[in-house]
This record gives C-alpha cells, sequence and structure tokens, in this order.
C-alpha cells in the first residue's frame, strides 16, 4: 500500500506545488519515508529530470510525511453499504468485489533549499502573494493503483470450477475473470518478471489542498557551508485513500456449495451464549446493555437456514413474519423437490403447529393469504408469483415450475401478521385447531414486537380487533380446557387486571375468586355456569390485551396450561 497509493498521491501532490510555486521540476525530490532511505538515482519508473550529477549544493526539496485517518468517518466508512463502484461482478452468480476507501488527512512538512537567499526570499515572497490573492487553496489530481487480493482470485478461481462443472457455459477461468473485471485492472510484476498480481488503477481528482500557515512562511534560513538557505512550510489534503478491497460471493454455485475453506459457520460472539452471574447492581445495570434491548428485535428476525446464511430478499410477501428462510439444493434427478419440513437439520417446527400443517394447511401453504402460514419460493433475490409451490401430504415442498440448475433457489416460510388478508376458510381452519392457534398467535404477537414502524404492520402486538376479528374467543377456545385450567386462567387474568390498575374494570370482583354478573349480586367462580365463565373470561381477555396491561402471549401462554 506504501508504494502503490501512498507514495504516488505524496509524489503527484509535491510535483503540483512545484508547478504552482515556480519550482524548477527539474529538481530532486527527497522523500525518505517510514525506511529513512531514499531512491537511487535513475533506480526507479518515476521521471528524473535532472540529467547532471547530484551536489551538496544543488536545489532540492525535501519533504516529511504525518497521515492518519479523519476519525469523524471512521464509523461511517462504506464497507458492505451499497457507495463505491465494483471492481468485479458476476450478477448472475452473486459474486462482487469493491473497494473501501477511509478518508487520510496528510499534512506535508515542505522544505526548499534554495541556491541562494534571494531564490529563497523570492520563493517565500510568492507564497504571501498567493495568500493576499486567496490562491492558496488549490485542486490536486492523484494516479495511483491498489492490488486485488490473492485469496480473492483463489476463490474466484473455485467459484469458476463449480460453474462450469454443473450446466457450464464452456468459459475457460481467463475469459471468465476478464469478462467481469473492470477495465482499469492490469498485471503487473517486478523488475525480474516475476511476482504476478492483479492491479486496479486509479485517478482520484477534486482533492483540496491548502498551505498551513498563519501568515506567511517562516523566514529563509542559512544552510550548510555554501550558499543555500531553505525556506519550509506545511502543505495540507485530504484524500479518499483505498485500504482494502471487499468481496461477496455465495454458499451454493450451480446448485453446488462451496467449499467450507471459504466460509466459516462459526456464530459470532455474544454475551447471550454466556451463563451469566451478576452483583445486584450490575443486574441492574444490565438491562440497559445493547445485547438486552437486540433481544426484542431478534424475535423479529426469523430463522436462517443455514444459521450463516445472510440472505436479504429485494422484496416480501406484505404484513408477513418470517419464521424461516431455507436455502435449497436441487438434485438433479428430482429438480422440483425441494425439502421437507419436518427435516429442517437443526431447526424443527412445533409439534402442534406441524400437526396443523400436515391435517388441515399444506395444500394452501404455496398459495399467498390463503392460510397463516404461508411459503414463498425465491430465486435469487426476487420472490416468484404465488402459486409456485406446493406441499403434499408427507410435508415434501415442490416447485410447480422448471427449475434452473444455474440459479440459486430459497423458500421463506411466514406467518400472516394481518388478519384481514386471510382468506375465511383458513380463519374456520385455524379455529379447529385451538392449541396450534394459541402458539401462532403468540409467535406472531412476539415477532411484532418493535415492528410499529413498518408500513405494511403499522402495530407491534396484536389488538383487540385482531383477536376478535379470527373469532378465538369463541366456545371452541375455551371449552376445551378443564375446570382447574379456567380457574387458573381467571386467576391470572384478574391478578393482571389489579396489578396494572384496572382494578375499576372488575369492581366488584372480590379477592381473586368471585364473579360480578350484574351490579346486584356476586356470586363465587365455582357456583358460575359455563356459559357465564366463558363470558367473564372473554371479558377479562379483553382487558388483557388493551391499554397497558401484559402482552397477549402471555394471556396465551396461561390459556395452553402446560405449568403447573
Amino acid at each position: 500500500m506504501q508504494y502503490s497509493v501512498e507514495r504516488p498521491v505524496i509524489y503527484d501532490i509535491v510535483r503540483q506545488l512545484l508547478d504552482i510555486t515556480q519550482i524548477s521540476h527539474k529538481t530532486p525530490i527527497m522523500f525518505y519515508g517510514d525506511e529513512n532511505k531514499a531512491a537511487q538515482k535513475n533506480s526507479s519508473l518515476a521521471r528524473d529530470g535532472l540529467t547532471e550529477n547530484y551536489w551538496p549544493f544543488n536545489e532540492k526539496v525535501y519533504i516529511e510525511v504525518d497521515e492518519d485517518y479523519e476519525k469523524d468517518r471512521i464509523l461511517s466508512t462504506a464497507v458492505r453499504k451499497p457507495e463505491n463502484l465494483f471492481i468485479f461482478k458476476d450478477e448472475a452468480l452473486g459474486v462482487a468485489i469493491k473497494p473501501v476507501y477511509s478518508s487520510s488527512d496528510v499534512s506535508i512538512q515542505f522544505k526548499y533549499r534554495a541556491s541562494d537567499k534571494n531564490q529563497a526570499t523570492r520563493w517565500r515572497n510568492e507564497m504571501r502573494t498567493r495568500v493576499s490573492m486567496m490562491r492558496d487553496i488549490n485542486l490536486h489530481e492523484l494516479t495511483y493503483h491498489y492490488h486485488l487480493p490473492e485469496l480473492f482470485v483463489v476463490i474466484i478461481r473455485e467459484i469458476h470450477r463449480l460453474r462450469e462443472s454443473n450446466a457450464g457455459y464452456g468459459e475457460s477461468f481467463e475469459e471468465y475473470f476478464t469478462k467481469y473485471l473492470t477495465i482499469n485492472a492490469s498485471l503487473i510484476n517486478n523488475f525480474a518478471g516475476n511476482g504476478e498480481l492483479w492491479a486496479i488503477s486509479e485517478r482520484q481528482i477534486r482533492v483540496q489542498g491548502y498551505f498551513d500557515f498563519d501568515d506567511v512562511p517562516d523566514k529563509p534560513e542559512k544552510e550548510g557551508d555554501h550558499d543555500n538557505w531553505t525556506v519550509s512550510v506545511n502543505y495540507r489534503f485530504r484524500y479518499d485513500k483505498p485500504i482494502e478491497c471487499h468481496m461477496t460471493y455465495p454458499f451454493m454455485v450451480h446448485q453446488q456449495e462451496l467449499d467450507s475453506r471459504f466460509w466459516s459457520t462459526e456464530q459470532a460472539y455474544t454475551l447471550e451464549q454466556q451463563n451469566k452471574v451478576y452483583t445486584l447492581s450490575s443486574g441492574h445495570f444490565s438491562q440497559f446493555e445493547s445485547d438486552e434491548i437486540n433481544k426484542t428485535y431478534a424475535s423479529n428476525k426469523g430463522v436462517a437456514i443455514p444459521a450463516y446464511d445472510e440472505f436479504a430478499p429485494a422484496a416480501i410477501l406484505p404484513s408477513t413474519l418470517r419464521v424461516f428462510t431455507a436455502l435449497t439444493s436441487l438434485d438433479p434427478s428430482n429438480p422440483l423437490f425441494l425439502f421437507n419440513l419436518s427435516e429442517l437439520g437443526d431447526v424443527q417446527l412445533d409439534p402442534e403447529v406441524l400437526s396443523f400443517i400436515k391435517n388441515s394447511e399444506y395444500p394452501y401453504l404455496g398459495t399467498d393469504y390463503e392460510s397463516i402460514i404461508c411459503l414463498c419460493l425465491y430465486e435469487g433475490k426476487y420472490a416468484k408469483k404465488s402459486g409456485s409451490l406446493y406441499v403434499d401430504r408427507n410435508l415434501n415442498v415442490f416447485s410447480t415450475t422448471a427449475m434452473d440448475m444455474r440459479k440459486e433457489y430459497r423458500v421463506r416460510m411466514s406467518m400472516v401478521a394481518d388478519f384481514l388478508y386471510l382468506d375465511k376458510d383458513a380463519i374456520v381452519r385455524l379455529g379447529q385447531y385451538p392449541d396450534a392457534a394459541i402458539k401462532i398467535l403468540a409467535a406472531i404477537n412476539s415477532g411484532l414486537v418493535n415492528c410499529g414502524g413498518q408500513k405494511d404492520l403499522m402495530k407491534s402486538r396484536l389488538s383487540w380487533k385482531d383477536i376478535s376479528r379470527l373469532k378465538l374467543l369463541g366456545d371452541f377456545n375455551f371449552l376445551h380446557l378443564s375446570d382447574s385450567e379456567l380457574d387458573k386462567l381467571t386467576a391470572f387474568l384478574i391478578a393482571q387486571a389489579a396489578n396494572t390498575g384496572m382494578t375499576a374494570w372488575l369492581n366488584p370482583l372480590a379477592e381473586g375468586n368471585v364473579a360480578k354478573l350484574n351490579d346486584t349480586r356476586s356470586v363465587p367462580l365455582s357456583t358460575l355456569s359455563r356459559e357465564q365463565q366463558m363470558h367473564w373470561i372473554r371479558h377479562l381477555v379483553k382487558i388483557s390485551v388493551s391499554g397497558s396491561v401484559p402482552r397477549l402471549n402471555q394471556a396465551l401462554y396461561v390459556i395452553t396450561a402446560h405449568q403447573e
């Protein structure tokens, strides 16, 4: 980086300063760099205007450079953001390379050794005149090159091998590589003709530089035993320095998995993975840590299969929450088969939900909004039309259209969070499986946390209207509960209402075990009929999902009566 970017940039600036300040372009530039070494005469490819020998009394320009990152822009450096231009891009496979730039502040200590005092004074007066005319700020053009990392070329070579081994195009690696490589790339090597590297040449314009002194440069000073006098000045500029390259590439190439040498399955380290013991004070403060805050967002993300797949679709089905997104691998002997819903590797669907799908929903999963659970097929980043998938009785998922072995496919399972979209029959079928319905609703309610800003949802939890629309507070939702389960539910809801200051809704309920049927008569809960119990439970559930009372999934969890 020092010899391909930093030194060429500095030399460009200094040569342009020589022209600006009317110093002969034949004047040698002494730039020792970090190693405190100067290039020998005619030992580099840079132009050397002085054809005679160097003498101690020759004019010279000495420069020292101090470079550092612009601290205010470190956090805004574009790495994965769509900011910089690609230098390699195969859009069909999703292989792309682009540079990463860091804004650098550079200060050059510019020391001009003149042949005599008059020349040094003239140069200093020129600087003073430029300041008077407000011409101390200059625009520069920089030329440099940076190297394409050798590892990237190795990865692209492996991707090309997989590309050609299954449904290939008949292209050699050189043809493929240069086809998608920028025209600014070229092969370079050392003076011996060895060590070939791909280099990207660039020209950067609109680089602004200025002389950094208060009024005028310092007065010239005598140097050595000859007639030489020196005058010094600082010059500053800022440019976008290429510091590295960023590469994105797929895990699957033409339905073949890339070698595990080129990607990592390790998950990022988080505190959630650790067993923690807190002191009293640190336990309270931990509630404000970012890991705790992120837990509320984690429920919105769903699951990726495999876990290291970072797929981000271009669009999703409106008003749905992701359950999982699965990357598929096609079998050439059965190219329409994708996977089985009961065989998802480390991920498993809830048994009751899986039973609900197998006994009721599997014919409707592939069509948008015909079930509360939807399956959507993605080709690359884009969803295919509704009806592109179907599921058989054994929960095998198939495509309804021919699949291209050169493309990448994923299946997204989601839950419909806006029940206005649902087909009427879907609501009826959901009501026939109350245990699965309760778990699905609790999952939707949990997934809606922090989704209120999304235009297709506009809510952070299920409302009473949502539940009423599903009619899940009808008799089928409670009549299957035993007397003890009803008592637990009723006591829980009364306690929650009382704890949240909503006792006015319950007056004159007393001690949490009696119910008020009208304004004049209170009776014990045990003496109420089943129908009367249903009436009050519905009333209490309505209270529990309104205002600031605990979220619906807490009440739904108690309804299942799996605890105690």
